[in-house]
């Protein structure tokens, strides 16, 4: 019994579940769920759910950290339980101490080095607090756990009969949650993006700037909703005058919610932060071209594009589709939250995980475009859910 119990377990940890059985199976139960729903109940929806919930974690159980991204915030949170500055260090000695290979896993420059600092905000190492305090290893499981609250939240905001359309969002792309248990950790920036998302579309634009400033503070990918959201913001308003006091809310909200984590680490050594951050804007090394768009042509040895190139792209996209944003403002307004995915295609540096999680984005900004989000509170649904399991069960 236990040896068949360790084979269920080994399987669902396989690449073979992940990569060929998840998206079937996932795309089966929507398709089952789709058709047998009755429209009013998401009592099958949570089930599943919860189904998620055990295999998540069983996939996570023994994964190690998978890339430099994850080692440099493992090693920043033991830089901070010794109180010295993650970002006033080198993370060479990560590589070393956790046993990770620099050629295979570091992010490389074109002088032939790797990275060695913290590249991302303060939330990127923060998130991961709680979860080494209490002793838990492998900080992906705080990526899980952060992906499940995901599902929860989309699970929530879909009307019943498109409730088991997240499975579909989350699952039927095995890179996503491949991605997720392997030490890339974007979805930490993606739960606070959606629920400002949401609360923007009540237009309780301060709760939605602090929520899409820690989505900031996670990774520098969200940072390009900004302008769009301006954009949003001068277009709706009636007067100049309104949109300078929604605008002024909205920043300072905004930037509070960003500073408010990063701070202390500003404080701490200002030029630290700054070239960490920013880098390698900031004068940092140049990183070598990698990535989905044009980069792939550079990649590929198929054609030879400079950096100032790729520069001058990025600013024609993001400075084009600002102003068709505007232009067409009433046809295409939700696509602020999926911007970054079109402005990055063209950077020298456009990997895959700055695209394939936007789906979520895209799935709940689709939602909110149609009016077609839940109403109920969470607590009454949860409610009903079971008090239909126990009439069923009686």
């Amino acid at each position: 019994m236990m040896f068949s119990a360790f084979l269920a377990i080994e399987f669902l940890r396989s690449s073979l579940f992940q990569m060929g059985v998840l998206p079937i199976l996932t795309s089966i139960i929507f398709l089952y769920c789709t058709v047998c729903s009755d429209g009013e109940s998401k009592q099958t929806v949570w089930t599943g759910y919860f189904v998620a919930l055990v295999v998540a974690f069983i996939i996570n159980w023994n994964t190690q950290i998978g890339t430099d991204a994850m080692l440099f915030s493992q090693y920043s949170v033991d830089l901070l339980f010794d109180g010295r500055n993650p970002y006033a260090a080198s993370m060479r000695p990560a590589f070393e101490k956790y046993g990770i290979s620099p050629a295979a896993y570091g992010t490389h420059t074109v002088g032939g080095d790797i990275v060695t600092s913290l590249s991302y905000p303060a939330l990127s190492v923060l998130y991961f607090v709680p979860q080494t305090l209490l002793g838990v290893p492998n900080l992906n499981r705080t990526s899980v756990v952060v992906l499940l609250l995901v599902l929860g939240f989309l699970l929530h905001e879909s009307p019943p009969r498109l409730a088991f359309l997240p499975f579909l969002v989350l699952f039927a792309n095995p890179d996503l949650l491949r991605f997720t248990t392997g030490g890339v950790f974007d979805i930490l920036w993606v739960l606070p993006l959606l629920l400002g998302m949401r609360y923007w579309y009540r237009e309780q634009l301060m709760v939605a700037a602090i929520w899409v400033g820690l989505a900031c503070a996670v990774k520098q990918t969200p940072w390009i909703v900004t302008p769009y959201l301006a954009v949003w913001l001068y277009v709706e308003r009636d007067d100049l005058r309104t949109f300078v006091r929604d605008a002024g809310i909205t920043l300072g909200a905004g930037l509070g919610a960003f500073l408010a984590p990063n701070l202390p680490f500003i404080l701490w050594d200002p030029m630290a932060w700054l070239t960490s951050v920013f880098t390698p804007v900031a004068g940092g090394p140049a990183l070598v071209t990698e990535g989905m768009g044009p980069a792939l042509l550079v990649q590929t040895d198929l054609l030879a594009v400079s950096k100032s190139t790729f520069t001058a792209l990025v600013a024609l996209s993001l400075f084009g589709s600002l102003f068709a944003y505007a232009r067409f403002f009433d046809h295409v307004k939700w696509l602020v939250w999926i911007a970054p995915a079109f402005v990055l295609w063209f950077n020298y540096r456009s990997l895959y995980n700055y695209f394939i999680f936007f789906l979520p984005v895209a799935y709940y900004a689709i939602l909110l475009n149609r009016d077609a989000v839940c109403h109920r509170s969470l607590r009454s649904e949860l409610s009903a859910t079971l008090s239909s399991v126990r009439s069923s069960g009686g």
